[in-house]
């Protein structure tokens, strides 16, 4: 008999036979017996005999799993199959630009490696039509003067001190100066 949902699964622990008084069932020793959930909601004997342990209670193997109907199955499936080419184009995308970002990073290096072996051979670079005369030196410019500071020059800066009085009639007076300063 299959277990329905409700149903209690009970394993007898004592020796010989525990009897539910109030549902009228037998459970006995080393036995496991499937009792109807609408007895077991109103039996107190099995409650007590469980806490007692007089009788052990199984725990209950979930009913198994309805399947959908066919027009939501079909649905679903359709789905997945959308699902699975757009993951398989995605990849197949992810790996043309990680080639191609491979590919270009190549260049890049190709690139740097042509520019830092003509630095170290301090080749001069022709851009755009651009060709240096012969006249050209490098050296440093003609117009930083030799010394940065000039001899002949003195300065002399005078800081006059001034007399703090902490009483409000000097506070007055030198607001009214500064007043008439402006």
């Amino acid at each position: 008999m299959p277990q329905r949902l409700g149903d209690v699964r009970v394993f007898g622990l004592v020796a010989g036979t525990h009897v539910l008084e109030d549902i009228s069932r037998d459970v006995p020793c080393g036995v496991t017996v499937t009792i109807p959930g609408e007895l077991a909601v109103r039996s107190k004997d099995l409650w007590r005999a469980i806490s007692q342990r007089c009788i052990f209670q199984l725990p209950s193997a979930a009913p198994p799993p309805q399947f959908s109907t066919s027009p939501e199955r079909e649905q679903l499936e359709a789905q997945v199959k959308e699902l699975s080419t757009q993951v398989k184009a995605l990849a197949d995308e992810n790996r043309s630009l990680r080639e191609s970002l491979q590919n270009s990073n190549q260049n890049y290096s190709q690139k740097l490696d042509t520019i830092l072996s003509a630095l170290q051979n301090r080749a001069v670079f022709v851009d755009r039509g651009f060709t240096p005369s012969p006249e050209v030196e490098i050296k440093a410019p003609l117009f930083i003067p030799s010394k940065i500071i000039p001899e002949d020059v003195t300065v002399r800066i005078d800081v006059q001190g001034e007399v703090i009085q902490s009483d409000a009639i000097s506070v007055a007076e030198r607001v009214r100066k500064l007043r008439s300063q402006k």
